[in-house]
């Protein structure tokens, strides 16, 4: 959908994913004070422009999780 992502620490690659790529917030606690900060984060990302975040957000959303992918691996798997 094009939107940043708050995640809690620790789910599959998406974490670290959503980290690296500076596409979201990575919860690390359960607190409120980490819920203050997941949104100062994302509305910091969103104080850009909003397309060109989109945009972004996008293109890491197929690199990563692309329906492709999913289908590239079962073909492999049930191609044996």
């Amino acid at each position: 959908m094009g939107l940043p992502v708050v995640i809690t620490k620790n789910i599959s690659d998406d974490s670290d994913i959503i980290q690296n790529e500076a596409i979201g917030y990575v919860l690390q606690e359960l607190t409120n004070e980490e819920y203050k900060n997941a949104c100062k984060e994302i509305s910091s990302i969103l104080k850009n422009n909003t397309t060109e975040v989109h945009e972004n957000i996008t293109s890491i959303a197929h690199r990563y999780r692309s329906f492709k992918i999913a289908e590239d691996i079962y073909e492999k798997i049930y191609s044996k």
